[in-house]
C-alpha cells in the first residue's frame, strides 16, 4: 500500500490491484491506528482522545470506518483467537 496526503485527505493506492481510495482525516487517523496490534476498542479509545470525543460516540464511528476499510481491502481483520 502506498499512502499519500493530499490536502485534507489521505490517498491509499494498492499497486497489486491498482485500486485507489481517498479518506478524510478521521478515516485516515483510524487507518493509522489499525496497526494489527490494537483491537477496535483500543483504536476507539485512542481516537476519542485524539479528537476529544465521547467514548460511546467514537466507538460507533470507529466500527463503521473499520468495516469500510475492511470492505475496501485496505486493512485485513485479525483472526479471532480461539481458546481450548
Amino acid at each position: 500500500m502506498i499512502l499519500r496526503e493530499l490536502g485534507e485527505h489521505l490517498t491509499v493506492h494498492d499497486p497489486m490491484t491498482n485500486d485507489t481510495h481517498r479518506f478524510n482525516r478521521s478515516a485516515a487517523a483510524i487507518l493509522v491506528l489499525c496497526n494489527g496490534a490494537k483491537n477496535v476498542l483500543e483504536i476507539s479509545a485512542e481516537y476519542s482522545k485524539l479528537y476529544f470525543l465521547d467514548k460511546g460516540a467514537s466507538l460507533a464511528d470507529v466500527q463503521r470506518i473499520v468495516l469500510e476499510l475492511i470492505e475496501k481491502k485496505v486493512v485485513v481483520p485479525r483472526k479471532r483467537q480461539t481458546y481450548p
